[in-house]
């Protein structure tokens, strides 16, 4: 389960269950699955009624039916109901249910259909049918009596949700046009008050309905500082290091001060006056990072914002000249990397968990410019105040030791590449592309249900048992259901052609392992080409710098010392030599 989500569930859970089990459902009962969702992490994290209305309503069904369900058996999302496939804790129910020799029941109870998946034209009659293909008895507390009814409801529910998105969403933009405050929390140095200047502390108020802009007296002057304080030449480094040190409140969203977060902040029009609605949106891509779909943030055309006025921080020429210091500072700094490293973004500190960056570099001058990279643990990040508490204060790590210790360890154990290639084919292709062929032949069997129906409308017709405004009725439902499934049959169809796109260009990687074979150690492959290889076998690189060793995370797996000052020679490593197998670090 989401780690942000179980501290929520758990208090719930246990103010509903059972006292003397501290389970839901009847305590002398069978073992049972429970599944439960909220759209979004805010309806979680608010605290709203959908969690304990899910969780009573499903004890009530687990009683009735003699069934009881431990925490470890509860799985729960926070995710829109539309989609199924990036639904984590969704996905580990099925991986879980599928695996015979360890499911731990037959019985899976969920409140409503749609907390399965609001997607009435496809989804919900899949993951059905994958469930009974398991063997698996899905219940709900709400049951429905046919299939017409099922198709009914689910259609009444996804399209009602659907509406109440674009309801949403066209509010929000009358209410910007109308001059209106869209934000659900003010931005920093500003509060929410009503047109007639009453904030949110004030009972009488109508901020949330008719919401406004209005300086907040101890943010604003924080955040004027600031621009004076980058305009007048000073580092966002050191402004947010006195900020720290002096303690003056974070926005709420951070808990210290960042030169990340105040960079963004100094870049939000909102602080000369102009408040952009409509702004951003979020859609689903491919990411050839993770090699899975994922939900980004996109900016809209500028023409599409719709700009509020509200009061100004700085003026419009402060601002201005704000953005261009940001730009200078950019260029001066000496802690922006000009060249990427083999491991950015794989390593991981062993001692406090944090992600490794691309520090820098120090070592002899040529040329005027330093020659040794080199990785500095996360927990280094910040300003000193906040470093002072919580750098972990291992060594920094120079990059011409470990890439060429790692990409050598990954070497030598490419032995044989067809190894490989076997097991990424079955961890990959047997999942993602057998999956979507599955779903893919459900889609063609509910159309050919379709066709087949509406061939029985047009006999009915012909035989003159429907009159001609019942045959359009009846023939237009089905021809709607048609159009439908086609839509999402051709989504599929794309999707098969991505996993087979991915699958072109794996074959290069493939081309490459060859070669390393053949030439035994091949140091002139492309970088770009080394970092793909790396994101195909490797999940994340754990180092302890302290004590000179590092563990391999992914399809290859192992633990190896390195030494610090000297390059590591083929075939020399002191860690395990174990193939595939991790082993404990010395």
């Amino acid at each position: 389960m989401d780690e942000k989500l179980r501290p929520i569930l758990e208090p719930i859970f246990a103010e509903i269950a059972d006292g003397r089990t501290g389970e839901l459902g009847s305590p002398y009962g069978a073992l049972a699955y429970a599944y439960i969702r909220v759209s979004t992490s805010g309806q979680a994290e608010e605290g709203r009624t959908g969690l304990p209305r899910q969780l009573s309503n499903i004890h009530e069904l687990a009683c009735n039916l003699n069934l009881r369900i431990p925490f470890r058996l509860l799985y729960g999302d926070d995710h829109t109901g539309f989609e199924f496939k990036d639904r984590p804790d969704l996905q580990r129910l099925m991986a879980d249910i599928s695996d015979e020799e360890h499911r731990e029941s037959d019985h899976l109870l969920m409140e409503y259909l749609d907390r399965l998946s609001r997607n009435a034209k496809w989804h919900q009659g899949y993951l059905l049918e994958l469930f009974e293909q398991q063997g698996i008895a899905v219940r709900f507390w709400k049951e429905f009596h046919s299939e017409i009814e099922r198709a009914v409801m689910g259609a009444i529910s996804e399209q009602g949700m659907r509406h109440e998105i674009e309801r949403m969403t066209e509010g929000m933009r009358l209410k910007a046009k109308s001059g209106r405050i869209t934000a659900r929390t003010p931005s920093y140095g500003f509060l929410f008050v009503d047109s007639k200047g009453r904030p949110a502390t004030d009972v009488t108020s109508n901020y949330r309905q008719d919401s406004h802009y209005a300086l907040d007296p101890d943010q604003a002057p924080i955040m004027k500082e600031i621009y004076y304080r980058i305009v007048g030449g000073e580092s966002l480094f050191d402004v947010c290091d006195d900020l720290e040190r002096r303690g003056v409140p974070t926005p709420k969203a951070s808990k210290h001060w960042s030169s990340g977060n105040v960079s963004k902040m100094l870049k939000n029009t909102v602080y000369k006056g102009e408040y952009a609605a409509n702004r951003y949106y979020f859609q689903n891509e491919w990411s050839e990072r993770s090699q899975k779909m994922v939900n980004r943030q996109r900016q809209r055309p500028k023409e599409e914002w719709i700009i509020v006025p509200v009061p100004a921080i700085v003026s419009p020429e402060v601002w201005e000249e704000a953005q261009k210091a940001l730009k200078r500072n950019i260029k001066k700094s000496t802690r922006n990397a000009k060249k990427a490293c083999l491991l950015q973004g794989f390593m991981y500190c062993a001692c406090c968990g944090h992600l490794y960056n691309a520090g820098g570099s120090s070592g002899p001058i040529v040329d005027g410019k330093r020659t040794r990279r080199f990785y500095i643990c996360g927990s280094y990040n910040g300003t000193r105040t906040v470093r002072e508490i919580y750098y972990c204060k291992s060594p920094v790590v120079y990059s011409d030791e470990i890439d060429h210790h790692v990409w050598d360890s990954i070497c030598e154990l490419i032995t044989d590449p067809e190894i490989l290639i076997s097991c990424l084919e079955e961890e990959y292709d047997n999942f993602k592309k057998g999956e979507l062929n599955h779903q893919l032949k459900y889609l063609d069997k509910q159309l050919n249900k379709c066709h087949k129906e509406e061939a029985q409308w047009d006999r009915a017709y012909g035989e003159g048992i429907f009159s001609l405004e019942e045959y359009r009725e009846k023939k237009e439902a089905v021809r709607g259901r048609i159009l439908a499934l086609q839509v999402e049959w051709e989504k599929i169809v794309e999707n098969i052609e991505l996993v087979e796109t991915f699958e072109r260009k794996r074959e290069i990687v493939y081309e490459h392992l060859k070669k390393l074979k053949q030439a035994g150690y091949a140091p002139d492959i492309p970088f770009k080409d080394k970092r793909t290889i790396l994101a195909m076998f490797i999940d994340r690189v754990v180092i302890d710098s302290k004590e000179k060793w590092y563990r391999l995370e992914g399809l290859i797996e192992g633990v190896y010392q390195y030494e610090e000052k000297s390059l590591p020679q083929r075939g020399q490593e002191t860690g395990s030599a174990a193939k595939f197998t991790s082993t404990s670090a010395p």
